[in-house]
């Protein structure tokens, strides 16, 4: 993923070239804006990225409907 919070997404089993698409994460999100999350039990299974990766604890609950959506 982009940091733009774009992705190419290939249609699988088709993965030629031509079954790529652009897609992005609507609505956006926003600087400031406020996310409400919880912390899941058993963990996110999600780590940081970097020399010192450290879990991520919390988990958006999405009741802003946010999705990935097709914008090419």
């Amino acid at each position: 993923m982009n940091l733009d919070g774009q992705r190419t997404a290939i249609q699988y089993p088709d993965t030629t070239p031509s079954s790529a698409q652009i897609e992005e994460v609507l609505p956006v999100y926003v600087v400031d804006d406020e996310i409400l999350a919880a912390t899941p039990t058993g963990g996110t299974g999600v780590e940081t990225e970097g020399e010192s990766p450290e879990p991520v604890t919390l988990e958006d609950l999405n009741v802003d409907a946010r999705a990935w959506c097709q914008i090419d």
